[in-house]
């Protein structure tokens, strides 16, 4: 277990807050008794609760999307500085050698179809000064959470007269460069069914089940294949059914499960999402209970899309069609506040 740094430098705070020296053998006790109204308030706190959240989904799908050198958290520890400096959330250095500076928001408006992000000039200043110090662009990374989906974009395009900012989340999809850290679009041709068969024997009750996956009714033996495909089953956009119970001809039970898009293309493939999306979520449902959010730390999923990079599609059964998510840059100009 690694030491408790981050405790101990709260401690030495609190300590010099209230005048209390470090070996004072009370001190422990004084620092839980102070931090215990703190941490109830905290936890109570949608506002805060959600943010770091998606803080922290925002570090996890980055490190499951693969496509970086170095990724790191910028905003730990204190900035000194003759003017008013904020740290963005997190620095990154791309696989093309750019580092960016990257705040992350968490965007939840009542009407789905009228999404934006506005900041008043002040916090955007702080921001700023703190990258032209650094000499390091400033982007913001924004999670549209009614639809589960993420932009990331250069602060300087949306930037009002005033200094604020506001982004329109139409707007921010033309110009998102999630691309650049490995977001990908995936498609293939549908439906994905999950049978689990139980075998007849002497009763019901010692049925031995077995499991298989499918594509378009191909049965997926690669463990490759298999694994992205029940990783789409279940957190990709196609709508999923099931379980559906059958009988073989041979008597044994089939319970079936099965993903297909609402309406299928003429291409002879459909999206069934994009990576960020995907992963975002699996890290949703694994770090809540109903509207309640049980934990702000999930697991990130390396293995998930890495793969992807090197997919061998001529041996695949799955059919996929990876579509990487340009964004638009030969136009780089401020947003008009009013268009």
């Amino acid at each position: 277990m690694g030491k408790d740094i981050d405790l101990l430098a709260q401690l030495a705070a609190f300590a010099r807050a209230n005048d209390i020296p470090l070996t004072d053998p009370n001190i422990a006790d004084r620092f839980a008794a102070d931090m215990t109204p703190r941490l109830r308030a905290a936890i109570k706190d949608r506002n805060l609760v959600y943010g770091m959240r998606t803080e922290r989904l925002f570090e996890a799908m980055v490190v499951s999307l693969g496509k970086f050198r170095l990724f790191k958290i910028e905003d730990n520890g204190v900035v000194h500085g003759g003017e008013q400096f904020r740290a963005p959330d997190f620095r990154v250095v791309t696989d093309a050698g750019q580092q960016w500076l990257i705040e992350v928001k968490n965007v939840h408006r009542v009407d789905p179809f009228d999404q934006f992000d506005d900041q008043a000039s002040a916090y955007m200043a702080s921001l700023r000064r703190y990258s032209d110090a650094v000499g390091v662009p400033l982007l913001l990374a924004h999670f549209w959470s009614r639809w589960g989906m993420w932009t990331l974009v250069e602060v300087d395009r949306f930037l009002t007269e005033e200094g604020g900012l506001k982004v329109e989340m139409a707007k921010a999809f033309a110009y998102s460069r999630l691309g650049d850290l490995g977001d990908v679009a995936i498609n293939l041709p549908g439906p994905l069914e999950f049978t689990v068969r139980f075998e007849p024997t002497s009763g019901e009750a010692d049925q031995r089940p077995t499991a298989a996956l499918y594509r378009a009714g191909q049965l997926l033996t690669d463990a490759r294949d298999q694994n992205l495909a029940m990783i789409l089953l279940q957190f990709g956009q196609w709508p999923l059914t099931g379980p559906v119970e059958t009988r073989s001809d041979d008597g044994a039970r089939l319970v079936r499960f099965t993903a297909e898009p609402e309406e299928p293309s003429d291409q002879g493939f459909d999206g069934i999402g994009l990576a960020s999306r995907i992963f975002s979520r699996f890290y949703r449902e694994d770090t809540s209970a109903g509207d309640q959010v049980t934990q702000l730390n999930g697991e990130a999923r390396p293995d998930w899309f890495r793969p992807l990079a090197q997919w061998d599609f001529t041996r695949s059964k799955l059919g996929l069609r990876i579509f990487r998510i340009q964004a638009r840059m030969h136009d780089f100009a401020p947003e008009d506040e009013n268009g």
